[in-house]
């Protein structure tokens, strides 16, 4: 015999049993499932633990199999009508962090107590609308300013429609813009002489606002004229060098919310107008190998700017000269100037000066206007060469590395 009695409310686990004597195989099946395959002398029983279905119709089906009358099947039907069904839970996690213009996965974790398949969905923007579904979905800070905080909620809905729900918040961190290199107009540059600088900025806050301050080097500083949409922009200014010599300009961006960036231009010459002799060059060339005597085949940009004149019968200039080998760590600035000679468009410099800030050594540069081409070379004091552009060169050898961004004036 078969009871399964079931009709009715449904708490979440049957018990069926089945009834018989001798030695037969049992197979139960729960809508053709096969819920337990037993063998036993006496009595058979199997608890069918049915939690995740809903009211409907059902039936459970129990095999009965010996060696006289083979396999007979023993059908029952049921129906549910009602059961219990409690709320899901649900947490949504965090808090959760992410940049301006970025992008955050959050997930949730949930559980329901019928061990019922669960439906997430979020409300990402705070409107009261699940309208993105999944357990984890991603956050888009594209269109948010930070630093700011927004709550977002999920909810969980398990197979009887019970829901529940969980809040949590996102902080959206300000991203400090960055910024292009800054152009120059002309370099050298004649003093009284009007020269435009400009730079571009991007800032993945697309609702940030910008200011900008130039230092021009010569003690002077200005606000900058900032055009922007969306946050990303530009800044183009003017300004007028009433004193020769060589320039470092820096310019500074900063976002509504104090995200700063900076960027230099190295090194800008102003030369003065004379008719006993003139030397100026800038701004840049690419270092060739060979010519740090530390590492030979190291390369790269070397920024750099000189500008003398004669006054009377002695070489003078404002800054010296300076250059800057950023990919050696290799940083001269000259502190005395022995000589200045100025022949047939070429000008040769000879000075001491210090590397990195320390020490004595000895330089020599040689520019040519016609070609536009630049040497330099440094020897400590023991006459040992520490860089040079033309490896082993007498002094009155032409320079021949190309000023890739600038000039040279020699006249």
């Amino acid at each position: 015999s078969f009871d399964p009695d079931i009709d009715g409310y449904w708490h979440g686990l049957y018990t069926f049993d089945a009834f018989g004597t001798g030695q037969h195989s049992y197979k139960w099946e729960f809508n053709e499932a096969i819920l337990t395959l037993s063998i036993d002398g006496n009595v058979v029983y199997s608890n069918a633990d049915l939690r995740g279905h809903l009211t409907g119709n059902y039936s459970v089906s129990l095999t009965l199999q010996d060696i006289n009358s083979g396999a007979v099947p023993i059908l029952k039907s049921f129906a549910v009508t009602s059961y219990d069904n409690n709320p899901p839970t649900v947490s949504a996690g965090g808090q959760y962090s992410v940049n301006e213009g970025g992008s955050v996965q959050v997930s949730a974790n949930g559980n329901d107590p019928e061990n019922g398949p669960l439906a997430y969905a979020w409300d990402l923007d705070n409107n009261g609308s699940f309208e993105t579904s999944g357990q984890s979905v991603n956050f888009s800070a594209t269109n948010l300013d930070g630093p700011s905080s927004h709550i977002i909620t999920v909810r969980v809905t398990d197979n009887g429609g019970l829901t529940s729900t969980s809040q949590t918040t996102v902080n959206v961190v300000n991203v400090a813009p960055t910024m292009g290199l800054i152009n120059i107009s002309a370099n050298p540059v004649l003093v009284n002489t009007s020269v435009t600088a400009s730079a571009s900025f991007t800032d993945p806050g697309i609702l940030d606002t910008h200011t900008a301050v130039w230092d021009w080097g010569d003690g002077t500083t200005a606000n900058g004229t900032v055009t922007e949409t969306n946050g990303s922009g530009s800044i183009t200014d003017s300004h007028i060098y009433t004193n020769s010599g060589v320039y470092t300009i820096t310019l500074t961006v900063t976002d509504k919310d104090g995200g700063q960036a900076t960027q230099t231009f190295q090194y800008l010459s102003v030369y003065n107008p004379t008719s006993q002799g003139l030397f100026s060059a800038g701004q840049k060339y690419i270092s060739p190998t060979g010519a740090y005597t530390q590492n030979t085949s190291l390369t790269g940009n070397v920024q750099f700017g000189l500008s003398y004149k004669y006054q009377g019968t002695v070489p003078t200039g404002n800054r010296q000269f300076s250059m800057d080998f950023n990919s050696a760590n290799f940083h001269f600035n000259a502190t005395t100037i022995t000589s200045l000679v100025i022949s047939n468009d070429i000008g040769t410099l000879k000075g001491l000066g210090t590397v990195n800030g320390s020490g004595t050594y000895n330089f020599l540069v040689t520019g040519s206007e016609t070609n536009n081409t630049i040497r330099i070379q440094i020897k400590d004091q023991s006459e040992l060469v520490v860089y040079d552009t033309q490896p082993n060169a007498t002094d009155t050898t032409d320079p021949i590395t190309p000023v890739t961004a600038g000039k040279v004036l020699a006249h």
